[in-house]
């Protein structure tokens, strides 16, 4: 049973690039309908106005071996590098070895190493299995992700201060690090900290004042936004 699994996996890496453009296409065109219906009129979202959904489903059911992780990571890097927001998806992935996580998980989050990254990565669509297995390869790395579990944001791998960090940021949505600092009453260099962990996660993002779409936050100081879970949510059911 595992070895057909394996060819079958195998099989199919020669289809993957067209399925994926496919998939990423069809996604597209369902978000941006959705999202027009969830924002009111003349409201920006803190998603992307052009969201880019990679959807590691198109490699096959079971992901399997460094190599094709690395050819994967690779894809899902570049999409990443020229989004402000990515959504990776695990939709119709029943197993996904720690070896192709690993290269997956160092491409993409080599993007938003550093924590000053102005773009949001969230998982999605993934079953008991390659959760465990990606908690697995994200502790040995040192690191965390944001996920959308049952229409909430989650940290894989990351500590509890950070997952309340990040909930407290969910409810505010665009805020700028005092604003966060005062509600969650942590001195603002310990914030810092933790939004800069936060931002290497994908789970929050850099931004900047722009005027006409949201108030100025004061001077030049730096604003942040998370994702909107109303509109990450019919993501997941336009899947």
């Amino acid at each position: 049973m595992a070895t057909r699994q394996w060819f079958q996996a195998s099989s199919r890496a020669s289809r993957s690039t067209w399925l994926h453009s496919a998939s990423v296409r069809t996604l597209s065109a369902r978000v941006g309908a959705a999202r027009a219906r969830s924002m009111p009129e003349g409201m920006v979202s803190v998603v992307s106005v052009n969201p880019v959904i990679f959807d590691l489903g198109a490699y096959g059911s079971v992901l399997a071996t460094r190599d094709k992780g690395r050819v994967a990571g690779r894809a899902a890097a570049d999409q990443l590098s020229s989004a402000s927001s990515m959504v990776l998806a695990f939709w119709g992935v029943e197993v996904a070895s720690p070896p192709f996580l690993d290269e997956v998980v160092r491409a993409v989050r080599a993007e938003l190493l550093g924590g000053t990254s102005s773009r949001l990565l969230i998982v999605a669509g993934v079953n008991a299995d390659v959760r465990e297995s990606l908690e697995i390869v994200l502790e040995r790395q040192g690191a965390a992700m944001a996920a959308l579990e049952h229409g909430q944001l989650t940290l894989l791998g990351g500590s509890r201060h950070l997952e309340e960090t990040l909930r407290e940021a969910q409810k505010l949505g665009y805020f700028s690090a005092r604003d966060l600092a005062e509600r969650l009453a942590v001195k603002l260099p310990n914030l810092h900290s933790r939004l800069k962990a936060l931002a290497e996660a994908g789970a929050v993002a850099r931004d900047h004042d722009a005027p006409g779409e949201r108030p100025k936050r004061g001077g030049t100081a730096k604003a942040f936004r998370t994702g909107d879970l109303e509109v990450l949510d019919r993501i997941v059911t336009a899947s």
